[in-house]
């Protein structure tokens, strides 16, 4: 399993989120592939996904404040044009 993150983010809340569910996290945490990556940026993309059969697109902003409205309108489809686009290119399923 192949995970795209920001430069810095905090990978570790990913292993808390799969404690809550399987008392195996830390095995599950070890089989994943951290790859640091923008989704605004398309050659970073095209590079992350290289190899990759099956993506699920999770990455966006979500808020209510009115100071995030132009990254609501703006980013979050162009982060989402870029993931499929790249997931094209690259033969993604």
């Amino acid at each position: 399993m192949r995970v795209i993150h920001r430069e810095n983010s905090d990978t570790s809340f990913l292993k808390q989120v799969f404690s809550y569910y399987d008392p195996e996290a830390d095995m599950l945490f070890k089989k994943i592939e951290f790859v640091q990556a923008d989704v605004l940026n398309v050659p970073d993309l095209y590079q992350a996904l290289a190899g990759t059969e099956i993506l699920y697109h999770c990455a966006a902003l979500v808020s209510f404040l009115p100071r995030h409205q132009r990254a609501l309108r703006e980013d979050n489809p162009a982060m989402t044009a870029n993931v499929v686009n790249a997931a094209l290119g690259q033969g993604v399923k």
